[in-house]
Parts: C-alpha cells; structure tokens; sequence
C-alpha cells in the first residue's frame, strides 16, 4: 500500500488508523532517512493504542516500551526501538529486545533495521520516503508475511 501525507499531522492521523488494524505480537520494521516520518508514525501508532504518554524516539537509550490497556482490560506492551546508534546487531541484543520477540501481549516497531541483518521476522516493513514538497511523505506499507502489498484486514 502507498500513502502519500502531506503534513506531520496527517502521517499521524493515519499512523492512527493502522495501529487499529495490527494485533498484538507483530514486529514491525520502520525504513528511512533522517527526519522522514519514522517517529511521527510511531507516535500516530502509540495514539491509536492509546498511549497517553509523550512518546519519543529511542535514540538514546535504544528501547522505549510503554504499557496500555486493551479494549479488554488486558495489559499489552508497545516497544518501540531505535537501531540509528547501534554499530552491530549483537548490541541490539544487548537491549533485550529478544526477550519481547514472540510475546503476545506486546506489539514491536523497530526504527532502522536495515543498518545491519537481524534474525527478526518482520511481519510488516514500511519504508518512508521524502516527497516531492517540502513537508510531503511518501509511506510504502508491506505486509512481510504475505509477500505483497497491503492494508491489514
């Protein structure tokens, strides 16, 4: 799926309506240059779960993971990495990432996977690009699993 945002706010608004359509359990790899919409997406994402925290990007300290409600009361986890500042895949380890892969109560968005080979399975990839107007965003959404181009169902 192709989406082309023409503003921070419209990138969230419909990181928003994605987030409504992912379960829990899926990792999800975030693709692009500096400044090209990776976080605002996540903070769109984090909204649609309802998170009510100022969601930041992880640059620092590498994994923020930041625990809500279901729409049944039951605690989920949204784990959001950011991969920029690692010089090798064995230091994502370190983060304990790992230990969050394959949970069912959390839902994983991974900011710069492509720096190194990780032995993650993606189930979604969304690669954002730089418009051709300053403040557009071109966001290219695939759905890993299925090897094509979609919107979850």
């Amino acid at each position: 799926m192709f989406y082309l945002s023409h503003s921070s706010q419209e990138t969230k608004k419909f990181a928003i309506e994605f987030a409504l359509k992912l379960s829990m359990g899926t990792v999800v790899a975030l693709e692009g240059d500096l400044g090209s919409g990776k976080t605002t997406f996540v903070q769109g994402l984090a909204e649609g779960f309802g998170i009510k925290d100022i969601v930041r990007s992880p640059s620092f300290t590498l994994m923020n993971i930041y625990p809500f409600q279901s729409v049944d009361s039951e605690k989920h986890y949204f784990v959001h990495v950011d991969a920029y500042r690692l010089d090798s895949a064995a230091k994502l380890e370190e983060t304990g990432l790992d230990e969050w892969i394959g949970r069912k109560d959390a839902i994983i968005f991974i900011e710069w996977p492509e720096r190194f080979e990780l032995p993650i399975a993606f189930d979604w990839k969304i690669v954002f690009a730089y418009g051709d107007e300053e403040e557009t965003r071109e966001i290219l959404i695939r759905h890993l699993l299925s090897h094509k181009d979609s919107y979850p169902t």
